[in-house]
């Protein structure tokens, strides 16, 4: 029989990975609608039909389900990819090293988007939204070291 503690850590992990799934789903299935189904969509060279989905719509929803999905399971603490990961560390017994190899982990993902957002930003491209995303990982991650 499956110990309380081990039921209690697959529930909590479960419920963390819920919302990226349903982010994933929701971009899957407008994805799909896109790519498999080019008469819903207007893409078939037919005439558009009124109740047709305006094909970029569905494609700007997919891409914004698969990046919120993808921010999400960041493995940084405050977000979901990081209480999936410090869960899964707890449940594999006691915390010594696991608890700082979490804190590398999180610090490595926080350093790579803070960096790609320097690049992005420095380089040229303009766009600090990347670069701002980072910064406010590193907020969450300077907290969660406070506690």
């Amino acid at each position: 029989k499956t110990p309380p503690a081990t039921i209690q850590y697959s529930r909590d992990i479960a419920i963390s990975a819920a919302g990226p799934a349903v982010n994933l789903l929701a971009g899957g299935i407008c994805a799909a609608l896109y790519y498999f189904w080019p008469d819903l969509t207007g893409r078939s060279g037919a005439p558009l039909q009124p109740e047709a989905l305006p094909p970029v719509r569905l494609l700007l929803f997919a891409t914004v389900n698969f990046c919120v999905a993808g921010f999400n399971l960041l493995p940084v603490h405050g977000l979901d990819g990081g209480r999936i990961l410090r869960l899964i560390a707890e449940s594999r017994g006691p915390c010594g090293k696991k608890n700082a190899a979490v804190t590398v982990v999180s610090a490595a993902a926080v350093g790579l988007v803070l960096a790609i957002g320097v690049w992005l930003a420095a380089g040229g491209k303009g766009n600090i939204s990347l670069l701002l995303m980072g910064l406010y990982l590193l907020i969450l991650f300077l907290a969660s070291r406070r506690r």
